[in-house]
């Protein structure tokens, strides 16, 4: 797997302030790692893993040394091997995103698609901007769906990471499979009706109106958009359709609150967020919402 530019940057610094050190062990531990370097630019992957093993024992601290190692292991398609030196990386230097995307690999190369979700998320929470996350997480849940075909979340996951491609067909595909498995699901109503809104409106009233009859009573009493004006009502609605998605909110807008709880996300939303223009979700569009529900007087 070849560097990425970023990883590359990350690196030279990294070598830089190694290689500025006095201790003898140190440089010759850095001697070791660059010449490794150069043996896996060439693909030279078994004199890679032999350079990185002889780094790590002269300066087993040094975290770029254990990450590069998983790599070049990946490439041998060695995953248990990889696994073991991505997490060492990541032990020593937790908030490198790629370390954690590699991980990812390592785990997905072994099948275990949950954790590889879990890794490819951690990656992106740490560098939102990460383009090729993207596809991998689209690639793991679908293969984790072909493995447990009636698991619902993992559908309404699999069409969240299809909309952030823009793939938006796909995205609808997958609400459109969550709904056959459980035909009350108002997260995937009312994400098809964003969806189709621009160019259905008919179906998404359709899916507007199949959302409201599974939703709690309190959504049946809004019919003044004066009384949106009331947080706490306006919490409990978006608490109850699922409509805040706490992880989308802070990693997008690089929102920081004490307790990174979704209902303390939540919180900074109502008071401050929405005021901003931040959008709880990737498809919100709260013109639109309090148009259809001022709209549709039958849903009381």
């Amino acid at each position: 797997m070849a560097a990425t530019a970023a990883e590359a940057v990350s690196e030279r610094g990294a070598v830089s302030e190694e290689a500025s050190q006095a201790n003898p062990k140190a440089m010759e531990a850095m001697r070791w790692h660059l010449q490794a370097e150069q043996l896996r630019e060439e693909g030279n992957w078994e004199k890679a893993v032999e350079a990185y093993g002889e780094a790590i024992a002269l300066n087993p601290e040094f975290s770029w040394s254990h990450h590069n190692l998983g790599n070049v292991w990946l490439e041998l398609e060695d995953w248990q091997a990889a696994m073991g030196a991505l997490e060492r990386a990541i032990a020593l230097n937790p908030e490198f995103a790629w370390s954690h995307y590699s991980l990812g690999m390592a785990l997905a190369g072994q099948r275990r698609w949950e954790a590889a979700i879990e890794a490819y998320r951690r990656a992106r929470s740490l560098e939102p901007q990460m383009e090729p996350v993207g596809a991998k997480l689209v690639e793991a849940l679908e293969q984790s769906i072909r493995e447990n075909p009636r698991e619902v979340a993992l559908y309404r996951d699999l069409a969240e990471e299809r909309i952030r491609l823009g793939k938006f067909e796909e995205a609808i595909a997958s609400y459109q499979m969550a709904l056959q498995i459980e035909p009350g699901d108002r997260v995937a109503s009312l994400m098809l009706a964003q969806l189709v809104a621009r160019s259905d409106q008919a179906q998404a009233q359709v899916w507007l109106e199949r959302a409201a009859r599974v939703f709690s009573p309190d959504l049946f009493r809004v019919k003044e958009a004066k009384q949106l004006l009331d947080l706490a009502l306006v919490k409990r609605l978006l608490a109850i359709t699922d409509l805040f998605d706490a992880d989308y909110y802070q990693t997008v807008h690089a929102v920081e609150v004490e307790a990174r709880s979704s209902e303390s996300l939540l919180d900074h939303y109502l008071a401050v967020g929405a005021d901003r223009g931040y959008r709880p979700n990737p498809l919100f569009d709260g013109e639109f919402y309090l148009q259809q529900a001022l709209m549709r007087r039958r849903w009381g």
